[in-house]
């Protein structure tokens, strides 16, 4: 993606919502399940949770979080370089700027 067409998406992103992509996140690991009450709902937060490489020696866990009208596939080359180097990396996705299914907004009036 060249940055002109970054910024374009961004932008639009920020006038229509956050629920506006330019395209459908695809995501290099399955995603997880985590569900939490907030606020009177129950909220699904997907995310990843990204085993080391197995030929490397574990180093522990990264945690990368992405900010706002991003998703977690925005770290897929950081998430292949920290798995090879052995650690466990989890990813989870912000409600609200994330997969599909990833939130659950009430409905107009409430």
């Amino acid at each position: 993606m060249t940055s002109i067409f970054r910024f374009a998406c961004l932008a639009l992103a920020l006038v229509m919502g956050p629920q506006v992509l330019a395209a459908p996140p695809s995501y290099p690991h399955p995603l997880k399940a985590f569900e939490v009450e907030s606020q009177q709902q129950t909220l699904t937060m997907r995310y990843m949770d990204v085993t080391p490489a197995p030929d490397a020696p574990p180093r522990g866990t990264a945690l990368l979080l992405h900010g706002k009208n991003f998703c977690a596939d925005y770290w897929v080359d950081s998430i292949e370089l920290l798995r090879a180097s052995g650690y466990r990396v989890v990813v989870p996705e912000q409600i609200g700027f994330s997969a599909p299914l990833s939130v659950q907004l009430p409905s107009a009036g409430q």
